[in-house]
Order: C-alpha cells, then sequence, then structure tokens
C-alpha cells in the first residue's frame, strides 16, 4: 500500500489514540518502522500492559530483530506467565531464529493444551519440514485438513513438500487449491516459480596442478556434466578429459541419487575410461547419508572399488555432516583403502562450510591418508603419506548462473609436493 494513503487514514486518529492504537494501525497497514516506534512508547507508558507486549514484540519479529522479539515477549510473560498468545508468539520468534528444538518442544506443550489451534500446528508441520522431517510435516498438516479442509497454510504447506520431493504435479495441486480460497500474490508467486524451475544443470570446469621442485609434468583437466532433477531423484552424467604423467585419458560416470524416506538419502554412480592410462578402467561407489534422529548429524557410508591397470584399490569412507544452524556445518571422514600388491592405509578429511543467505559459500579444511587418497601413484609395498589443506568459494551470478573455486596444497611426505586449483561455471536451464 502507498504510504500516503497510509498516512492519510491514520493522522486523523492520531490526536485521539493511544500509542497503543497507533502502533496496531501502522502494523495493520504494514508500516513496520513507525509500528515499532508508537508500540515501543505503548510498552513505556503501560509497562505492565501484556497486549502491548505482544504486539511490539511480534512487530520486532516481522523485522528479524528476533533477541529484541525475545526480550519484549518475556517482559509481557514476567506479567502472565500463562498467557496462550504470547507463548506462541515467542515460540514462533524461537523457530524463526533457527532454534528447532526448543521451538518444537514449546508448540507441543502449547499443542496438547489446545490440540486444535490451526496455527500451533501449520507451525509443527513448517518446523518439522524446516528439520527435513516431511512425513512428520505431512501428519501436522493433514491433521488440519481433517478439521478445516479450506486451510491455506496447511495446503501451501503440503505444496511446498511435494516440491522438495520433486512431485511438480502434486506441488501445483496443493497450490492451485490454496489460491482458490485466497489468491494471495505468495501462493501465485510459489506456483509460477514451480512452473518455471529449471530442471537441468549444466557445468564446466578446469583442473590444474604443478609439483614443487620436481620436473614431474603438470596435470590438467576439463570437465563438464549434466544433471537433471526428475521425480525420482538426481541424474547426472560426466566427461573429464585430463592429462597426466605425460598421458591423456577420458573418463566417463554416470550417477543417482535420491530421498527415499526422511533422512534417508542414497546414491550410487558408475564411471571408467576408455584409455585408462592413468585413470581407473572403470569405478563403482555407493554410498548413503542417514540422518537418525533430530539434531543428529548424518551419518554417511561411502564404498569405492576402482579398477587400475597397476592394481585394484578399494576405498571405505564413514563419517558425519552435521548442520549447526545458520549456514553453518562440518563435515569429517575416516577413509580406509585397500591396495592390491599395496600396503593398506588408513586416512581422514576433516571440513568446515558457512552458506549464506544471498547463495554465497566457503569451505575450509584439511585431509590426510595415501597420496592423493587414491593410492594410484602408490608401489607395491610402500605408502606415501601426504597431509592436504584445501578451500573453496562459491557463488552466484544471475539467478540462472553460478561460479566455483577450489584451491588445495599436498605436502608428501618424502615425496613431491602438489599445488592444485579448480574453477567452474554451472547453467540452470
Amino acid at each position: 500500500m502507498n504510504h500516503f494513503w497510509v498516512y492519510l487514514w491514520i493522522i486523523p486518529l492520531l490526536a485521539t489514540a493511544s500509542p497503543l492504537e497507533r502502533g496496531i494501525r501502522a502494523k495493520a497497514a504494514g508500516d513496520f518502522p513507525l509500528a515499532t516506534k508508537e508500540l515501543a512508547e505503548a510498552v513505556k507508558a503501560e509497562p505492565k500492559n501484556i497486549q502491548a507486549w505482544y504486539q511490539y514484540g511480534t512487530v520486532l519479529g516481522w523485522q528479524n530483530r528476533f533477541e529484541e522479539a525475545r526480550a519484549a515477549l518475556d517482559q509481557g510473560l514476567a506479567i502472565s506467565p500463562d498467557d496462550y498468545d504470547l507463548r506462541v508468539m515467542r515460540a514462533r520468534v524461537i523457530a524463526w531464529q533457527g532454534d528447532y528444538e526448543n521451538a518444537s518442544q514449546e508448540f507441543s506443550k502449547l499443542a496438547g493444551e489446545n490440540p486444535k489451534d490451526d496455527d500451533v500446528a501449520t507451525m509443527q508441520g513448517r518446523i518439522a519440514g524446516w528439520r527435513g522431517r516431511n512425513h512428520e510435516a505431512e501428519m501436522h498438516y493433514n491433521a488440519i485438513l481433517t478439521r478445516n479442509p479450506n486451510h491455506v497454510d496447511a495446503l501451501t504447506g503440503l505444496g511446498d513438500l511435494a516440491r522438495d520431493k520433486r512431485l511438480t504435479e502434486m506441488a501445483s495441486d496443493f497450490y492451485r487449491r490454496a489460491l482458490a480460497i485466497d489468491p494471495s500474490p505468495d501462493i501465485q508467486q510459489r506456483l509460477d516459480q514451480l512452473q518455471n524451475e529449471k530442471l537441468m544443470r549444466l557445468e564446466y570446469g578446469l583442473t590444474a596442478s604443478s609439483f614443487t621442485g620436481s620436473t614431474k609434468s603438470d596435470w590438467w583437466s576439463a570437465w563438464t556434466q549434466l544433471s537433471y532433477r526428475s521425480d525420482w531423484g538426481n541424474i547426472w552424467g560426466r566427461v573429464e578429459q585430463g592429462e597426466r604423467f605425460d598421458k591423456e585419458d577420458t573418463q566417463l560416470e554416470i550417477g543417482w541419487e535420491n530421498t527415499l524416506a526422511d533422512g534417508l538419502l542414497i546414491r550410487g554412480l558408475a564411471g571408467g575410461s576408455p584409455d585408462a592410462d592413468w585413470a581407473p578402467e572403470y569405478y563403482l561407489e555407493s554410498g548413503i547419508h542417514w540422518l537418525p534422529a533430530l539434531d543428529w548429524p548424518n551419518l554417511v557410508l561411502e564404498i569405492r572399488h576402482a579398477e587400475y591397470v597397476p592394481r585394484v584399490v578399494q576405498t571405505a569412507r564413514t563419517g558425519i555432516d552435521y548442520d549447526f544452524g545458520k549456514g553453518w556445518g562440518i563435515s569429517a571422514r575416516w577413509i580406509h583403502q585397500e591396495f592390491e600388491g599395496g600396503t593398506p592405509t588408513e586416512g581422514w578429511i576433516l571440513s568446515i562450510k558457512k552458506e549464506y543467505d544471498s547463495g554465497y559459500a566457503w569451505n575450509i579444511g584439511t585431509a590426510s591418508g595415501a597420496e592423493s587418497l587414491d593410492g594410484q601413484t602408490l608401489l607395491p609395498g610402500s605408502v606415501l603419506r601426504s597431509q592436504t589443506w584445501f578451500g573453496g568459494l562459491r557463488g552466484p551470478i544471475s539467478d540462472n548462473w553460478g561460479w566455483r573455486a577450489d584451491v588445495e596444497y599436498e605436502d608428501v611426505k618424502n615425496g613431491v609436493n602438489r599445488q592444485g586449483v579448480s574453477i567452474g561455471i554451472h547453467h540452470k536451464f
């Protein structure tokens, strides 16, 4: 709404309205800065008025001023500890802060007191969805729809869950049902985004490595990968051509991954090289990522079998991936490798990442293990150990274009050190 008309409506009331009334009207009109100012005056003028604290905490929460919002709501709860509306709003703010565990506990208490409160059930569904518990979220939304088949938020929530599962037709149906009840721009935007969503992704990249104080030739490779997101999972194919040890190889790869159930992702891939001068003749890899309980780390198991011309290399990787919230996460892997005619060896990889709402992200980490962590240059009966440090950046170029850049340094004990760089771009269509 144009602020001129907002003020034209509000100004005649200013002379007689209290700060609380002015704040509520400004809040309803969408002028949150004015509402915040008026409601701040309201709580000063009436510090025992729980409605003033509720309205003040709400408008602060709507502006992502979460700590201030919780402080205001706590002030109201200090006056009336059992006030239902204050407790609901406080639980919302906790959820908006990303503290899903505590928010879920608060909403469970509220649902126990008022099991037919659809607003509480909606927040329970949203929190479950944000935590990746889609089945739990569906249960909350469907319970709402049994009471009220025209509940817009429940229909929209089910549409969001179907979209996350790549069930495009189902998601469209839920959004259209919601639009028929409430033709809001937000729901229409969801439907438009779904219909215009890019399912294909084409990536291009270059990698290069050089060696310190050695006549060993540099390594390089160029690769292209095409991915397709479908109702049955993410499928990709990859072609890479490169040179190592003065020999060129072409590698081909196909892969698939899908979330089979809440917290359970599986993946499999296969590839190989027709030339196999330095690349494997063929390799098979499978993996499982499992989130066994809320707020646990993802447990990871990955197994790889690779047939190189000199020998077979078998690799097992186990570890965890854990998101702390607000874009922070860590990843840890323990690696065991078996070499045909060589010495088994152990290794590990540890990294930390940070992702931003803008689409930018970075990661840094270190690894220890056999040289290059694949054993392809090992001599029978010997293991060359190395310590690797790595880091990367990625970000958007536009809505459909993005980039990434990675660097690494490998310190090989009693060997030749290596430094590498990789750059890539991707396009969604």
